[in-house]
């Protein structure tokens, strides 16, 4: 939940007044007047009304509109409806590609996910011609012709694998006729198309979804660390954060309670950033950190008060970034905390 709210009473704790105006006077006080291309709706649970007071001037504009779905614990599935109700239609961002895919009819976003992109089908038209929109009427693209070694050049070229590539190898050869690992390479062979921009915006988001699924299936099988890592990352990526920060919480278990860690089989880096970073000789750390780090940015931000124990640890490790620091006095700022 935020931590913010807005109200028409003074409330019993400290509150700054704002000056209001409706969003139709704010239009024509702006230089853009004429062109809106993007509105951004955040009010702290008054959404609805201002999608009201605005709604005769998105009829006759085309701008793509971020807005607020959650206000505390709510989920106001009405705004989806009101938005489509005057021919907006609502789209959840897929972090990993970076890509709009169209909000199904009943579908919910992730409990975590607190905004919704919308927008008209000209703009989505667009946004669709530059790869950064699935349309709601695209098919299904095939990814048949996608090779099963597609991961490797993909992963290859990535700074952290440098460390894991001899252990990985021997892997390959070892397990070549295995079942299992046949279905693990075309999971991660999926998943190395969602990163590539040479393919189409829908065949990288259902990519995506293929890569999970396959990991997720390998999972309940046998759930070694390295599919553990790959599969947050997968879930990472498609925005289901819930999903992650699970499998996060059971990773830094395994991690906690195992003697020793095996990644000999091929997985993904937790981000992009821990992607870029040669673990050099402390492997171990780094795996470590990925995934505390990884779940910090997943955790919703009613959690941030309890990541403090999280960041200090994370502050020990040689990987410690300026984002989490940032992050750290922040909260300690926003609760009074001491040094």
């Amino acid at each position: 939940p935020e931590l913010n709210e807005e109200s028409e009473k003074p409330p019993s704790c400290d509150f700054e007044s704002i000056l209001l105006m409706s969003p139709d006077e704010g239009l024509k006080n702006t230089v853009f007047e004429s062109s809106i291309d993007f509105l951004k709706i955040n009010a702290e649970g008054q959404e609805g009304n201002i999608l009201k007071a605005v709604e005769a001037s998105l009829r006759t504009s085309s701008p793509l509109i971020l807005y607020e779905i959650k206000d505390g614990d709510a989920f106001h599935s009405a705004m989806i409806s009101r938005f489509l109700d005057i021919g907006y239609q609502s789209y959840r961002l897929i972090p990993g590609p970076g890509i709009l895919a169209p909000l199904g009819i009943g579908e919910k976003p992730d409990p975590f996910q607190l905004k919704l992109f919308c927008c008209k089908p000209d703009c989505a038209a667009s946004l669709s011609r530059i790869g950064l929109l699935v349309l709601p009427e695209a098919g299904q693209d095939s990814l048949s012709s996608v090779p099963s070694t597609l991961w490797i050049d993909y992963i290859q070229g990535l700074e952290y694998a440098i460390r894991f590539l001899p252990l990985w190898e021997k892997y390959c050869q070892d397990h070549a006729g295995d079942p299992d690992w046949q279905i693990h390479q075309q999971a991660l062979a999926a998943y190395s198309v969602s990163q590539l921009p040479g393919y189409s915006a829908s065949a990288r988001v259902q990519a995506l979804k293929t890569s999970y699924g396959l990991m997720v299936n390998l999972l309940r099988d046998r759930a070694t660390i390295s599919r553990i890592l790959s599969a947050a990352r997968m879930a990472i990526d498609l925005g289901f954060r819930e999903n992650a920060v699970k499998i996060l919480n059971h990773l830094i278990s395994s991690f906690e309670s195992a003697q020793e860690i095996s990644v000999d089989e091929p997985f993904l880096p937790l981000s992009a950033r821990m992607a870029s970073i040669d673990p050099g000789n402390v492997a171990g750390q780094w795996l470590v950190y990925s995934a505390l780090e990884a779940r910090e940015i997943c955790q919703p931000i009613s959690s941030c008060k309890k990541s403090m124990p999280n960041l200090e640890l994370m502050k020990t490790f040689p990987f410690y970034s300026d984002e989490m620091e940032r992050r750290r006095e922040l909260i300690q700022g926003i609760f009074g905390m001491p040094e």
